[in-house]
């Protein structure tokens, strides 16, 4: 038999799971808004819904703006934490050559450029 603190423990734990599933429903319903409220008045995405901009030169530069941080770096993986997802890229001799609070450059023989969901 459960003990009326153990019931209540899980009541709680029940609770906060389903509010913590609200809260990120609501989050991603007010990020699909305001991107296509962006697409109707045409208005960059990266304005309303702070997107990250990713600017390639050739195989060799990226640019990033519009980032959260850099959560991996290493000379063959840089992991970049944007809004709602990672940006990965991958190569050889990968560097950031500079980065600000809006922006970064990342230079190096870059293989390829990879998206995962948050987790």
């Amino acid at each position: 038999m459960r003990s009326r603190k153990t019931r209540r423990q899980n009541s709680h734990r029940d609770l906060y799971k389903e509010i913590e599933r609200q809260e990120k429903k609501r989050h991603k319903d007010r990020e699909s808004l305001l991107e296509q409220l962006a697409g109707r008045i045409d208005l960059p995405a990266d304005m309303t819904a702070g997107v990250p901009i990713l600017t390639l030169t050739g195989r060799y530069e990226v640019r990033i703006e519009n980032y959260r941080g850099i959560l991996t770096y290493t000379d063959t993986l840089v992991r970049i934490q944007a809004k709602s997802f990672c940006v990965c890229i991958e190569g050889k001799r990968l560097e950031i050559a500079y980065y600000t609070e809006q922006e970064m450059k990342i230079t190096g023989m870059i293989a390829g450029v990879t998206y995962q969901a948050r987790t």
